[in-house]
């Protein structure tokens, strides 16, 4: 569908599945508000904006005729039954599954920064205080989720805590990992959740220190000893945008980062972070849902896209930052991306495999003042949460 820039739109459903919708359609997209079934919620903002009744929605109807349209996600018939009902029409046109409008957006962005590094200042502070609040929702989630019986992942937990061997990584070529990893060698699952699916056997017998590594490691290893049946797997501390202080330079010779990479304060720092701690030569591999923060509305510990563009270059990007990552680090680095998935932008994965050259050097990519002054904010951020929220006063 071609998208006009006279269009109006108004979200159908003020819920779950619609926050963070404006935070960036907004940026390129004339959005009304939203409308909800529940009568209760009319009236009242949702994400700054209003939530319209019935006869508002027929006004909007009537003044902008064929340039209104409900975004609808997904499209099925029980809804639209209901808008034609509201506005007693055939209303033909006039509703877009809110993934078209997601990814004409992602088009734009990167249309708006072809050929350029970006613009990427994120603000640390503010996004470390952010991330600190969601990470309650993210133990739950492994908790109900994985680690109970009931849950939907519950079998993949258990095979996980059991798994003793390197299997191929996820995404596209996955058994690429072993060209970089060998017997006797390190091998790094960064932001690996409640439990690595990686274990420490190779296919050929041999033998690699495997360490799994969390911001939430101490919350994951109570979870396991709890539930995972005398399974033992533990967990590292360590943080993404410090992780040159968790471990020493040149330590691994290969890190995955699977799923976790969009869960961080602040993702280019912690490529940084990262390749220190990664051996010249070695592999740093991610494997993540494409611009899963768009899908999911920012919610939860989600807040970064994962994503390419047209020149297929790894880009990292959200409502205020864009950064080409290829540019960024020049020829420190050598990357390679590979999609896979369907033609549907929501349903594609990405694979980034990104080696280290000898001319590699953390020093300038990193200002040892500003880390310091980033890290004492962080532990800053960390102490409020737990002063309102842990404590028996």
């Amino acid at each position: 569908m071609q998208i006009q820039v006279n269009q109006k739109y108004i979200v159908f459903g003020a819920g779950k599945s619609a926050f963070g919708m404006d935070k960036y359609i907004s940026q390129f997209y004339d959005l009304l508000g939203y409308y909800d079934s529940n009568k209760a919620l009319w009236g009242q903002s949702f994400c700054g904006k209003i939530i319209f009744d019935k006869a508002q929605v027929l006004e909007l109807c009537a003044k902008y005729q064929d340039n209104l349209y409900f975004i609808i996600s997904p499209i099925h018939s029980d809804v639209v039954s209901e808008i034609e009902e509201i506005i007693n029409t055939e209303f033909n046109g006039r509703i877009i599954d809110k993934d078209v409008l997601q990814n004409d957006m992602i088009e734009r962005k990167h249309r708006e920064n072809r050929g350029s590094l970006g613009r990427y200042d994120a603000d640390f502070v503010q996004q470390a205080a952010q991330w600190t609040r969601e990470l309650e929702s993210e133990v739950n989630f492994w908790v109900n989720w994985a680690a109970k019986e009931n849950g939907r992942y519950h079998e993949e937990y258990l095979t996980n805590i059991r798994n003793c061997d390197v299997a191929p990584a996820k995404g596209c070529h996955g058994e690429n990992i072993f060209h970089y990893l060998k017997d006797g060698g390190t091998l790094l699952d960064i932001g690996c959740g409640v439990v690595s699916r990686y274990g420490s056997r190779l296919p050929d017998g041999g033998r690699v220190h495997a360490v799994a590594v969390d911001p939430l490691s101490y919350a994951y290893n109570r979870i396991n000893a709890r539930y995972a049946l005398g399974n033992v797997k533990t967990v590292a501390f360590g943080m993404f945008e410090f992780m040159a202080v968790f471990f020493q330079k040149d330590y691994a010779d290969v890190i995955l980062i699977e799923n976790a990479l969009d869960h961080c304060i602040d993702p280019l720092k912690s490529l940084v972070e990262c390749l220190q701690v990664l051996k010249t030569g070695g592999l740093l591999r991610l494997y993540h849902h494409r611009a899963e923060a768009v899908y999911e509305g920012c919610l939860g510990l989600h807040k970064w896209n994962i994503d390419y563009n047209d020149d297929n270059e790894f880009i990292i990007w959200n409502e205020n930052n864009y950064v080409n990552v290829n540019k960024f680090f020049g020829d420190h680095i050598v990357i390679k991306v590979f999609v896979e998935g369907s033609v549907q932008r929501s349903s594609q994965y990405i694979t980034v495999e990104i080696v280290k050259k000898e001319t590699y050097d953390y020093r300038n990519y990193i200002s040892l003042s500003d880390e310091n002054e980033q890290l004492g904010k962080c532990i800053s951020s960390m102490m409020e949460y737990m002063a309102e929220n842990c404590y028996n006063y």
